[in-house]
C-alpha cells in the first residue's frame, strides 16, 4: 500500500473515537489522545503477540501489523486489524475468546507483581 493511502484512506472508525483527530470525535488536547493512542497499541499489540504479529503506530491514523515472519500490513480500524491478523497468523482471532482474555489477564496480574513491562 502506498504511505499516503494510510493518511488519506477510509474516515475513522468509531473505535477510533479516543485517539481521533479534532472534527473527528469530541476534541481533546494533543497530548491527551497521543497518550490514549499509544495505550490503545499497548493493549493492541498485547493481543496480537498472542497470535505471532505485533501492532504499531503510524502516524496516529492507521495500524502498521506486522507477522513473526516480517510480513506487514497498514490497516485504518480495528475491524480491518483483526482480519489482518488473522490472515498473517492463519488463524480466527476472536479478541474476546475467554481463553484469550484470561491469559492476558493472568500475563497482566504476573507483570504487575514483577513490576516489569
Amino acid at each position: 500500500m502506498c504511505g499516503l493511502c494510510g493518511l488519506w484512506g477510509e474516515t475513522a472508525h468509531w473505535s477510533a473515537a479516543g485517539a481521533a483527530p479534532p472534527g473527528v470525535a469530541k476534541p481533546v488536547g494533543h497530548e491527551a489522545r497521543a497518550r490514549a493512542r499509544r495505550l490503545q497499541q499497548q493493549s493492541l499489540d498485547r493481543v496480537c503477540r498472542a497470535f505471532g504479529a505485533s501492532v504499531a503506530d503510524w502516524n496516529g491514523t492507521s495500524w502498521i501489523v506486522t507477522s513473526a515472519h516480517g510480513a506487514s500490513e497498514v490497516v485504518g480500524s480495528l475491524p480491518e486489524l483483526w482480519r489482518v491478523v488473522g490472515a498473517l497468523s492463519k488463524r480466527p482471532i476472536d479478541p474476546f475468546d475467554v481463553a484469550l482474555l484470561d491469559a492476558l489477564e493472568a500475563r497482566a496480574a504476573t507483570v504487575h507483581q514483577s513490576g516489569a513491562s
